[in-house]
């Protein structure tokens, strides 16, 4: 993952020292509770392609939902549009919860 953050000439120094070992897509794939992507499109610490890809192997979730914010970094998703933020977060938790309880 560091290696999509890092300009190309650089990597090779990401492989001598970046020794972290992140398998999030074997383990998002195993993963069966519900799951909400919050990307913010904008963010340089965890690219949206990343969370797009997550997503797409995400197979095996109970009830999955992806929320794209536009403009979103990082941290500051939230503030971009507070309002639909909030309705998003809460009408995931309510669909997971209804969906759970069916089961």
């Amino acid at each position: 993952m560091a290696n999509l953050i890092v300009p190309k000439g650089l990597r090779l120094i990401t492989s001598v020292f970046v020794k972290n070992f992140w398998p999030s897509i074997d383990r998002m794939s195993k993963l069966t509770l519900p799951i909400l992507f919050i990307s913010g499109r904008k963010d340089m610490l965890i690219p949206s392609s990343q969370m797009d890809k997550l997503f797409k192997y995400t197979q095996h979730s109970s009830y999955l939902k992806m929320y794209k914010v536009k403009n979103g970094e990082h941290n500051d998703t939230w503030t971009k549009e507070p309002e639909v933020y909030y309705r998003e977060v809460k009408e995931f938790m309510d669909k997971a919860i209804k969906k759970n309880n069916a089961s």
